[in-house]
């Protein structure tokens, strides 16, 4: 059997290589296999069909939500004003929320780290807990949001934290809503296509368990903001390891070799320094300096404020 790779199969099917590769990973392209980390695809395989309802009783949503205003808005460097925008009203798209949702979900995943564990079959696992969690707090700023409100979902995501906002207030207290178990869905129609592609929660416990996700992964709690006039929910997530679980956990250099703590140490008194400062510093050189970075990025002991350029972000 010929097999071909996800860029040819969205040729031919008139989708990115990035969402083939999600039809993928949902088990909705029979025979395909993976080699590594890309997916190989039966040259005779048929496009999926649209997994969305857009029929029926479920017509009406389109009536409710076609003024809606989204926007997804990623900045990961200071030099530029956005590095990838998606937006409603920029014409190149049809602006549909469920649309919007598959554009943009692989864009808010794409730098959660995935440790490598196989399943199994002896395939890698991509999907995590924080993955889950994020495409958790996606689909209910969707479900939720009051389309009638003002200024819209605006996504924002930056190097270090992610910012999720929707018109509208809470149906339920916010520690009902944080502690689960309670369902009240404002766009109820909106919820149930959701459910049916296997995104949402219907029981109530979405924001619970992306609270206690974050917590086992040792990140940060999410900030959670209600206000009025006008009224909206904002959530933003920080990606960086909660400082009170880094101090009892993680605080051991005892795994590092000599180069590698002399470098960190030298960082943790002032993280702006630049290679050749450091090298000054350590008595390296300053080969030995870039040599040394690279494995404490490995060991997530730092990471580039800009992912190239700027100051060093000591994560232990």
């Amino acid at each position: 059997m010929k097999f071909i790779t996800t860029t040819e199969a969205g040729s031919k099917w008139n989708l990115s290589s990035r969402r083939v590769g999600v039809l993928c990973s949902e088990g909705r392209i029979p025979g395909v296999q993976k080699a590594g980390n890309t997916w190989l695809i039966p040259d005779d395989a048929k496009k999926p069909g649209d997994a969305r309802i857009k029929s029926g009783k479920y017509r009406k949503t389109k009536n409710e939500t076609e003024d809606a205003s989204l926007d997804y808005r990623e900045r990961l460097s200071n030099e530029t004003r956005w590095s990838d925008r998606v937006c409603s009203g920029d014409g190149n798209w049809s602006g549909n929320i469920f649309d919007f949702y598959f554009k943009i979900i692989d864009r808010l995943t794409a730098d959660v780290k995935t440790p490598f564990k196989l399943d199994s079959n002896m395939q890698r696992i991509d999907d995590t807990p924080i993955h889950r969690s994020l495409r958790e707090c996606l689909a209910n700023a969707l479900i939720h949001a009051n389309y009638y409100g003002r200024r819209g979902i605006v996504i924002d995501k930056e190097f270090r934290k992610i910012t999720i906002s929707n018109p509208g207030t809470f149906c339920i207290s916010i520690d009902e809503a944080i502690a689960g178990g309670i369902s009240d869905a404002r766009n109820g129609r909106i919820f149930n296509m959701f459910s049916l592609i296997k995104v949402g929660e219907r029981s109530g416990q979405g924001l619970c368990d992306v609270y206690n996700n974050r917590e086992i992964n040792g990140l940060k709690k999410p900030g959670l903001q209600e206000t009025t006039a006008p009224d909206r929910i904002t959530l933003t997530l920080e990606i960086e390891i909660d400082s009170n679980r880094e101090s009892n956990d993680s605080n051991d250099d005892s795994n590092l070799t000599e180069n590698e703590a002399r470098v960190i140490t030298a960082l943790r008194k002032n993280s702006s320094l630049n290679a050749a400062q450091v090298a000054a510093e350590t008595g390296l050189s300053v080969s030995t300096v870039n040599r040394v970075y690279k494995s404490l990025k490995n060991k997530n002991y730092i990471a580039r404020e800009s992912l190239t350029r700027g100051k060093w972000i000591i994560l232990k």
